[in-house]
């Protein structure tokens, strides 16, 4: 059985509903940090909105990951983290999610826009994150 060597992982981040606020007076600007090990790339910010849509796709190509996380034996994590957008100072981060890829990733694929409740840092009412994510084998050793 081969194993994999590099993937390639896309995901695909649709919506969130419920996002918090982390302003006082308006809305938050959110955005989604996607991280997989040292890789990351992130989502527009879209203004004012506890409801955003996005539906963009961001795409990894993972060898060192991936050959880490089978050297320890532990999944390799895909981190969606949910920020406000602040034009002066630091972003908030209002929650996340962490997706657990284990085993052979050639064959693992989401539901599309499946539901997924992440953990608001501000214990109001429950967020939820939309998204799909999908990979492919791109060698094997």
């Amino acid at each position: 059985m081969s194993q994999v060597h590099a993937a390639k992982i896309t995901v695909h981040i649709i919506r969130a509903s419920n996002v918090p606020k982390a302003d006082k007076f308006s809305e938050s600007d959110p955005y989604v940090k996607i991280t997989i090990g040292t890789q990351s790339d992130k989502t527009k910010v879209i203004s004012d909105e506890p409801n955003p849509e996005w539906n963009e796709k961001k795409s990894f190509f993972v060898t060192k990951e991936v050959e880490q996380a089978r050297e320890k034996n532990v999944p390799l994590l895909v981190k969606l983290e949910v920020f406000d957008y602040d034009p002066i100072g630091a972003n908030d981060k209002l929650g996340e999610y962490t997706v657990e890829l284990k085993g052979d990733l050639s064959e693992y694929e989401t539901d599309e826009g499946k539901k997924f409740h992440f953990e608001p840092l501000q214990k109001t009412k429950m967020a939820t994150i939309s998204f799909n994510l999908k990979t492919q084998n791109i060698s094997t050793i």
